[in-house]
């Protein structure tokens, strides 16, 4: 969640583009450690974590 809220810093996105930018970029998905198939936090678990 930490690694989101930087990449989400530093491409100045909001919480929903966020989670469109993680979902399509493969890029995106290796700095998170995420693969292929496993789920991307939606946009109100990454606010949730920010507060």
């Amino acid at each position: 969640m930490f690694k989101m809220l930087v990449l989400q810093q530093l491409y100045n996105i909001s919480d929903e583009q966020l989670e469109y930018q993680v979902n399509d970029r493969l890029s995106f998905m290796i700095f998170l450690g995420l693969g292929l198939a496993e789920p991307v936090p939606d946009a109100t678990t990454v606010w949730l974590f920010r507060q």
